[in-house]
């Protein structure tokens, strides 16, 4: 498929981050094109735009950018198979980060069918690459194992922009973090080194290396470096309005910051996030981080007010596979906590689902308990903790180790 000048250069802008010239450029191409004979144009630029607008944060806007582009296609006379390959793939990317991962997987199949009618190798990486995240989130390793193989495959086989070949190996470094392979990635970060003195260092192109960068040391336990790094990414990536990125920077800025024992800076990394996550529903964001996000989460909600942030950070949690009030203690392995009379265990459920702000009737219903045998539990935990209140028991409790 063969694009235009224009559309080619609006694409070229926006690789470089230059959005005050890739965002004109892009919509004269779709106002252009619509009435050309050819639809490949205007599709192409609204793919791109709807990529610019995930960046800027507005994951909604972007996927009605992609159904606008489906519905141009639909509308046009033929069967555009390559770039309905396109879009497939967006839209794919989209649910992907809503956590609709079986209607992610059926879109980016499609795509990926559809692609060898477009023809242009970084979008068959960069296709595999949403692939592999799609299985990651699945669990599904051999399948995401095979994405990144094929990814790597496209890009060495066949000439691709820069692009495309940071996002694989991103991809790349990603698996090797999940599968607990620190020597492979942090090879990866040694090799890449850290621009820190240099001007655009951390602008638009090299922001994902970075920010994988960060994540290879908070595995490696190093999380003074982290915050160094996101401090840096933070302020870039918030003057040029990447809210996007800011999410995913402040997500790792509240985990490194409670790595290093500063619970009020990694509460207060985590409100901003949730406040810029919650328009446009992100959730990969967080579930990608696994237990160290769902503790986290669960702490802020112990402390947050009604409202829809307290909503969302709800359901952010009911999203993870084990969330902190479903875990159990086993026989004979209640914490010791200087207790002179310890908690039991349903007593430390009802304590755990009393700091996830449940009221009694909805302790009660997920514990299948009555009501009454809820708060008969309660006043017992107010009793040993010395406390008289749900505040100050969920405050004592984690004095004491018995809650993250």
């Amino acid at each position: 498929m063969q694009l235009d000048t224009g559309m080619t250069l609006g694409y070229e802008y926006f690789l470089a981050g230059d959005y005050a010239n890739a965002i004109p450029i892009l919509h004269k191409t779709i106002r252009s094109g619509i009435t050309a004979s050819s639809i490949i144009n205007p599709v192409a630029a609204y793919c791109v735009m709807a990529r610019l607008v995930a960046v800027q944060g507005l994951l909604d806007k972007s996927y009605d950018l992609y159904q606008r582009a489906a519905q141009l296609i639909a509308e046009a006379s033929g069967q555009h198979l390559g770039a309905k390959a396109v879009v497939e793939v967006g839209i794919a990317d989209v649910l992907c980060e809503w956590n609709d991962l079986d209607a992610a997987l059926a879109h980016i199949k499609q795509g990926l069918d559809l692609m060898p009618w477009w023809g242009k190798a970084d979008d068959f990486a960069l296709a595999y690459v949403t692939l592999a995240r799609i299985h990651l989130a699945q669990a599904n390793w051999s399948g995401a194992i095979a994405a990144v193989e094929r990814a790597i495959h496209v890009i060495q086989t066949r000439g691709v922009f820069s692009e495309a070949r940071r996002a694989v190996e991103i991809a790349q470094v990603k698996m090797w973090l999940a599968q607990g392979d620190l020597q492979a990635a942090g090879r990866w970060a040694a090799s890449r080194g850290e621009r820190s003195g240099s001007d655009d260092g951390f602008g638009f192109e090299n922001e994902l290396t970075h920010i994988t960068q960060v994540r290879v040391h908070v595995a490696q336990n190093r999380p003074n470096e982290a915050i160094a790094l996101l401090s840096h990414l933070e302020e870039t990536a918030r003057s040029a309005g990447r809210m996007g990125r800011v999410i995913e920077i402040l997500v790792l800025q509240a985990l490194a910051m409670r790595e290093v024992g500063d619970a009020q800076h990694a509460m207060l990394a985590l409100a901003e996030c949730l406040a810029l996550a919650e328009p446009g529903g992100y959730v990969r964001v967080f579930l990608d981080e696994g237990r160290p996000m769902q503790l986290l989460l669960a702490q802020w909600l112990a402390h947050a007010g009604a409202g829809p942030l307290r909503d969302y950070a709800i359901h952010l949690l009911s999203q993870f596979d084990a969330e902190p009030h479903d875990i159990k203690v086993p026989e004979g392995q209640v914490p010791s906590t200087g207790l002179i009379e310890p908690l039991s265990r349903r007593e430390l459920e009802v304590l755990h689902l009393i700091a996830l702000g449940r009221t009694n009737q909805e302790i009660a219903r997920q514990l299948i308990v009555a009501a009454g045998t809820v708060k008969a539990h309660t006043a017992s935990i107010y009793r040993k903790l010395d406390v008289t209140n749900r505040t100050e028991a969920v405050a004592h409790a984690r004095q004491l180790g018995i809650l993250p």
